[in-house]
C-alpha cells in the first residue's frame, strides 16, 4: 500500500471561500486536482502536506489537519490518503512542471471541475468543516 496526501488550499475572498485546483500536464491525465503527491517512508503525513503544498504552489499558510482519509486502487496498486486544507496567507502559484495551470474557485465550480469523485467527496466535507468560525480562523 502506498500513502498519499491530498491539500485543498483556500483562501477568503470577498466574504467567499474560494479554492486553488490545479491542472496535470496532459502526460499526467490532463485533469484538475488539489494538491496532491506520496508521504515518503518515515515522513509523517502533516509534514509531507507542507512540504508538497511549498513544492507545488510556493504559497504561505496555515496547515488544517481535517482528519479526513480516504483509500483507493490506481492501476492495481492500493494507496491511502490523509487530507488537508491550507489556508492561504500570502504568496503566488509557481507552478512546477507536473501541472499546466491553477484556478481559484467557489464551491459549486470547483467541486465540478474535479475529475476524481473521492475527491469532491473531501472537498464537500472540507468545506462544511470549515464553515465553522473556529475552523476557518
Amino acid at each position: 500500500m502506498r500513502h498519499n496526501v491530498l491539500v485543498f488550499p483556500y483562501r477568503i475572498d470577498g466574504g467567499c471561500r474560494q479554492y486553488l485546483l490545479l491542472k496535470r500536464v496532459a502526460a499526467h491525465g490532463g485533469f484538475w486536482q488539489p494538491v496532491t503527491g506520496g508521504v515518503e517512508p518515515d515522513e509523517p503525513a502533516e509534514a509531507a502536506a507542507v512540504r508538497e503544498l511549498t513544492e507545488e504552489t510556493a504559497l504561505t499558510g496555515r496547515l488544517v489537519v481535517t482528519g479526513l482519509t480516504g483509500s483507493f486502487s490506481w492501476y492495481g496498486t492500493h494507496w491511502q490518503e490523509d487530507v488537508f486544507a491550507w489556508h492561504v496567507a500570502g504568496g503566488s502559484v509557481i507552478l512546477g512542471p507536473e501541472h499546466e495551470a491553477y484556478r481559484w474557485c467557489g464551491l459549486a465550480e470547483a467541486w465540478w471541475c474535479l475529475f476524481w469523485p473521492l475527491n469532491r467527496q473531501h472537498l464537500a466535507a472540507i468545506d462544511r468543516m470549515l464553515a465553522d468560525p473556529a475552523a476557518a480562523a
